[in-house]
């Protein structure tokens, strides 16, 4: 176990994963996964495109948003809490869109519920994210600073250079998102994220796969998406002008890929 990881402490409380559930109850439903230190604001805008036409499911990961720190050790226990939690609301079967972290949890849930998911978006995210001195890094520096002397460089991965020169509302907006997320709940989330490891299981994923790869991308690149693409045997693959966060960064073309995509698979029943 990693030394940074043995020393995250987070108080033992009821582990919980709350739902935000919106739009039609009877329509199909699709999943939203956010980003590691986001929070589910960032689907603020695919909300108002797809609202009226699906019943959206969001929520956040330990000590993010709204959301308490509370105890979770990996991507496949919190996809099992997260599938617990879509059985309260008794749904049973979804479609799911994940950015980054939440690319790689909708892995998880591919692997665990083949027969719930009805089709799986992966944008900005990877099968493996890369070697540990990258994570120990931000965990030291977060445990030893908090958040804020790392966020600039953060943000700087998420948009565009010429997006955010010319959108400091949004650029200040997620530097507020990410600084409001909890010490331990980002160190935590860290952890899960750097012990993740998919590469020999891909072939496991049988739902019908959108891989979005981020052309300017310099925190997942675009061979770690190739490879989700190449492992995933239902996939197609679509590479975007875009940063870390495509939903953000390429909102229209983002809302218009999914869209089509759930248009297609809803089609096919």
């Amino acid at each position: 176990m990693n030394p940074y990881c043995t020393a995250v402490s987070v108080s033992p409380g009821k582990r919980q994963m709350r739902l935000v559930c919106t739009g039609p109850k009877h329509a199909p439903c699709l999943v939203l996964g956010n980003a590691l230190g986001t929070d589910k604001r960032i689907w603020n805008s695919l909300e108002r495109s797809l609202g009226e036409d699906y019943r959206l499911v969001r929520f956040d990961y330990p000590g993010h948003g709204d959301s308490p720190a509370w105890p979770a050790v990996s991507l496949a226990e919190m996809a099992k809490m997260l599938l617990a939690e879509l059985d309260v609301q008794k749904i049973e079967s979804f479609f799911y869109c994940g950015v980054s972290m939440g690319g790689a949890l909708g892995l998880e849930l591919a692997m665990q519920s083949s027969h719930r998911m009805r089709g799986l978006v992966l944008s900005n995210t990877a099968a493996h994210f890369g070697a540990p001195e990258l994570w120990e890094s931000r965990l030291s520096q977060a445990q030893l600073g908090g958040l804020a002397v790392l966020t600039d460089a953060t943000v700087a991965r998420w948009l565009k250079p010429e997006h955010a020169q010319v959108s400091p509302l949004l650029v200040s907006w997620l530097k507020e998102m990410f600084k409001a997320t909890s010490v331990e709940g980002y160190v935590q989330c860290c952890c899960i994220v750097m012990s993740f490891d998919a590469r020999e299981t891909l072939h496991l994923v049988q739902s019908p796969t959108l891989v979005i790869g981020g052309a300017q991308d310099r925190a997942t690149s675009v061979d770690q998406a190739l490879v989700l693409h190449k492992g995933i045997p239902k996939s197609t693959y679509l590479e975007l002008p875009a940063a870390h966060l495509a939903p953000l960064d390429e909102p229209m073309a983002f809302e218009q890929a999914v869209r089509n995509f759930l248009t297609y698979n809803t089609a096919q029943g």
